[in-house]
């Protein structure tokens, strides 16, 4: 069972999103409320997708706690705890993946990242997003899947995304609709499998969360990233 702490901020609306991707991989999960969060998102958002409690029924294999706030912070690198997900954090529960969400001033504080570098030293990820937006939903959940480990634990996986443009003039191309959804999907299964991955993504829009990614534009950049990484991997899916 993986247990979800959700703390007061913008990015507790975003959470239901995290849960619905673990549960489906088919992870059991728990979320608990901390306070202050119903301002921004109560139990009725979890309702369809996983338990809403004060304490956990079951021990936990990993925590989640997202969004969390300097106060959070403070708590899990001091040994301090104001619900169940955090006194099983201070009980030695891991993997715990902490998901920051803290305005830039904030960030920078002296005590503040000093508590970050605690929590990375007692063996926490921390995953920071782009500014005061904390990491989305599915960098997160692909995160502690990689964390708990699987089948591809300790490999090294390659796949190739996307469709390159040959050019022909400065404006006109040769290309095809190859969207990169495939190569995507590989790497996302290939990551909640416990694998270290790599994307050579050509012309591709979105970018996969957790992954290593590599954008090229024509064959000449993919022949190249391509024989360069895969003399680093162990799988080469193309």
């Amino acid at each position: 069972m993986i247990l979800v702490s959700v703390g007061p901020g913008p990015g507790a609306l975003r959470t239901p999103e995290i849960v619905l991707e673990l549960a489906n991989v088919g992870r059991s999960v728990e979320v608990v409320l901390g306070q202050g969060t119903d301002r921004f998102v109560g139990p009725a958002a979890f309702a369809t997708l996983a338990p809403v409690v004060e304490e956990a029924t079951d021990p936990p294999e990993a925590l989640i706690f997202a969004p969390a706030t300097a106060g959070t912070l403070a708590r899990l690198a001091r040994g301090l705890a104001e619900h169940s997900a955090e006194r099983n954090y201070a009980a030695g529960t891991r993997p715990a993946v902490v998901v920051p969400e803290i305005d830039e001033a904030t960030g920078e504080h002296p005590a503040v990242r000093e508590n970050a570098e605690l929590l990375r030293k007692d063996g926490c990820r921390l995953l920071e997003g782009s500014g005061k937006e904390m990491a989305s939903p599915g960098e997160i959940s692909n995160a502690v899947l990689n964390a708990l480990g699987g089948p591809l634990s300790g490999l090294r996986v390659l796949t190739t995304a996307g469709g390159t443009q040959e050019p022909i003039d400065k404006v006109r191309f040769v290309g095809n609709r190859s969207s990169g959804k495939m190569g995507r999907a590989v790497a996302r299964e290939a990551v909640r499998r416990g694998a270290e991955v790599m994307v050579v993504a050509a012309n591709v829009g979105a970018k996969e969360p957790g992954v290593r990614w590599v954008d090229v534009e024509d064959y000449a950049g993919l022949e190249e990233a391509t024989a360069r990484l895969a003399a680093h991997a162990d799988v080469l899916i193309m």
